[in-house]
């Protein structure tokens, strides 16, 4: 009886054993491989001039270049080292494209971000940028081409290789940024439900209500918005849970003047109040070159410095909860579908 009991133990201290071996191969050879290259040098084609990427004790980049152009390639090689699948995941909510990976859960999510873009975006860019974001997605691309079999495990696990980064993918982004932000949204379907609900007397009993005697930007009479909140306030919720970063509670930002402070320099507060996430939708980094030197923090897919300072000038963001959101309810022509 001994004896069996010993071989049984040994059975599963060897498949114990081949699971950790195994275990151990697969995070070598499937997520240890699609880490970045953080020490020695990288040969990438799209420079004039080598960079210099240096990594802090917290993993922060600091980016040193001989010219702006090969700064900005160096931002986006730097950032999609750390955040291509965020970058990636982004691009795609933006875009109305998550289904295409996800499968037919995320549907109504492509549908609404669709919506949201239905009349175009103005794609146009600053010329004086233009080289910039141009060298941006350079660097992007000069990631993704030197680790087409090293990119994130969520490429592996989903079964597909991203596409190269456009110049003008950050709009997509911003799109869904700026939805985040907005609370139009939230509040105007809120409202129109609660007006249904227990009426004007009371709506405007228990809110602010826009001045009686200032010109209305909408007519008199309109109907309710009766039947529309439901279904848009399911795909919100939806939204939410793909999203993630949207706004919460609220955001500031005040300044200190410099006859206040123990320096005789004035101090820049600033808290965007977003949702907690893994990864954060903040990115760190330092960019200098001979024309800029400035430290802050981006957002996964944006090229620029959305809170920072240089050796000038210190700047933030909040949101003000401004009222950025109509809603128009739309009759159908019964004798013609496409019209309305």
């Amino acid at each position: 009886m001994r004896k069996k009991v010993l071989i049984i133990l040994g059975i599963i201290g060897a498949v114990l054993a081949g699971l950790s071996a195994g275990g151990y191969l697969w995070f070598r050879y499937t997520v240890k491989a699609g880490l970045f290259q953080i020490s020695g040098e990288a040969t990438v084609t799209g420079l004039t001039q080598d960079i210099e990427i240096i990594r802090d004790t917290y993993g922060v980049p600091h980016i040193y270049a001989g010219n702006e152009s090969d700064l900005y390639f160096g931002f986006g090689y730097a950032m999609a080292q750390d955040r291509f699948w965020q970058m990636e995941f982004y691009r795609r909510l933006g875009r109305g494209r998550l289904s295409e990976v996800f499968g037919r859960d995320s549907v109504d999510v492509d549908q609404y971000f669709r919506m949201v873009t239905a009349s175009g975006i103005d794609n146009t860019i600053d010329e004086d940028l233009v080289p910039l974001f141009t060298s941006f997605a350079t660097g992007v691309n000069a990631y993704l081409e030197s680790h087409q079999d090293r990119l994130p495990i969520e490429f592996k696990l989903l079964g597909y290789r991203p596409e190269p980064w456009g110049v003008d993918d950050y709009l997509s982004i911003l799109t869904f940024v700026n939805w985040g932000l907005s609370m139009g949204w939230h509040v105007d379907l809120t409202a129109a439900r609660v007006l249904d609900t227990v009426g004007e007397t009371r709506m405007r009993a228990a809110f602010p209500v826009f001045p009686e005697d200032d010109s209305l930007m909408v007519r008199q009479g309109q109907e309710p918005m009766h039947g529309l909140s439901d279904p848009f306030s399911e795909s919100m919720g939806v939204l939410k849970k793909a999203a993630g970063p949207t706004a919460v509670g609220g955001s500031n930002n005040w300044v200190v003047s410099g006859t206040k402070s123990a320096t005789d320099k004035p101090i820049l507060a600033n808290d965007p109040h977003l949702q907690l996430t893994n990864p954060s939708i903040w990115w760190e980094v330092h960019l200098v070159c001979p024309t800029i030197d400035v430290s802050g923090f981006a957002i996964a897919g944006l090229p620029g410095i959305i809170a920072g300072h240089n050796h000038h000038v210190a700047w933030g963001i909040t949101n003000v909860q401004a009222d950025d959101v109509d809603f128009y309810i739309e009759k159908i022509n019964p004798d013609n579908p496409h019209q309305y």
